[in-house]
């Protein structure tokens, strides 16, 4: 049923092969950062989700993890 459209479109083959192209050129450009990344931010990032004691800073204290019982608002409401 398909292949009937995609037949009738000129120049189709070249999608393929672009997109077959595309996605190549970004695993290897991915491949090639994650074996660039450095041993000391992998640990780092390693250990985050375990690490409790650890809290990055956020500019919008609504973003902040519900986990380090914070209150609601600033003049004591209700905890999260």
């Amino acid at each position: 049923m398909f292949s009937k459209y995609v037949s009738s479109i000129l120049g189709v083959e070249y999608y393929a092969i672009g997109a077959l192209i595309f996605f190549f050129v970004f695993f290897l450009i991915t491949f090639i950062w994650a074996f660039h990344l450095k041993s000391d931010y992998l640990k780092r990032m390693e250990s985050l989700p375990l690490d409790e004691d650890i809290i990055e800073p956020v500019s919008n204290s609504v973003l902040q993890s519900p986990l380090t019982n914070r209150t609601s608002n600033e003049s004591g409401g209700e905890k999260l």
